[in-house]
């Protein structure tokens, strides 16, 4: 059961500067402007209009324009879909675009979660059950995607040299390093790289130039990653080790 039926997705826009209301404050001074920051409703089609469902697992870009949340809300695909879809909002223009749609027409076919955006909005990677994303067969399990925003098309980053997805799940939420070129992962799967002899959870990075996976815990400590422990107190996946 979900925690909260009907919860807004809603951002803290900060106002602009020229904006400020005049006030009486105690300390302060008569007439002393007083910046106020605005709440905007995400969760809205282009045109206002609300979702009827909840959304919920909102995430915002480092500069501040891409807004990406999961929803319910079959008002934002004219379709009565049962699974969570992922959003995009560009707080600027208002415009949402669905970035979960199936590869072959309509739209995920399972739940989505932990949609992120890229810092500058380009990319967003999202994990999900869906089966019908992508050209790959995908029995079960989340899987990890990432969607380009300018083209629409979807890649599937959990899978291996050979173009297979990923043999078992990746349950993480993943990170982006703070240029946007490569995410940050954990996942079960052992077939993701080819010195990955452990089986169990290893963090992996995927660098989307290249298009390939790296086991960062398969080989010695790099200097500028963490440790899988550290990732699981989630502090920054590209905090430097000293």
């Amino acid at each position: 059961m979900k925690r909260l039926k009907y919860l807004l997705v809603a951002a803290a826009i900060v106002a602009p500067s020229s904006f400020g209301q005049a006030c009486d404050c105690v300390g302060g001074e008569s007439g002393q402007t007083i910046q106020y920051p605005t709440l905007e409703i995400i969760s809205r089609t282009s045109t206002g209009i609300q979702g009827q469902r909840h959304s919920e697992d909102a995430s915002i870009s480092s500069d501040g324009r891409i807004v990406t949340f999961i929803s319910e809300s079959d008002i934002f695909i004219d379709d009565d879909s049962p699974a969570e879809q992922v959003f995009a909002k560009n707080v600027d223009t208002g415009a949402l675009t669905l970035i979960t749609p199936g590869y072959y027409g309509g739209y995920a076919d399972r739940d989505s979660k932990y949609p992120v955006p890229s810092p500058d909005g380009q990319y967003v990677a999202f994990l999900s059950y869906a089966r019908n994303l992508t050209y790959h067969s995908i029995s079960s399990g989340l899987h990890l995607y990432i969607a380009n925003m300018a083209t629409g098309d979807i890649r599937l980053v959990s899978r291996s040299p050979s173009d297979v997805p990923g043999n078992n799940p990746t349950n993480s939420r993943p990170a982006w390093s703070p240029d946007g070129t490569k995410l940050i992962y954990v996942s079960d799967a052992s077939n993701l790289t080819v010195d990955d002899t452990y089986g169990g959870e290893d963090i992996f990075v995927y660098d989307i130039a290249s298009d390939t996976n790296v086991c960062i815990s398969c080989i010695a400590a790099d200097a500028n990653m963490m440790t899988l422990s550290s990732f699981r107190t989630r502090r920054s996946p590209w905090f430097p080790l000293t």
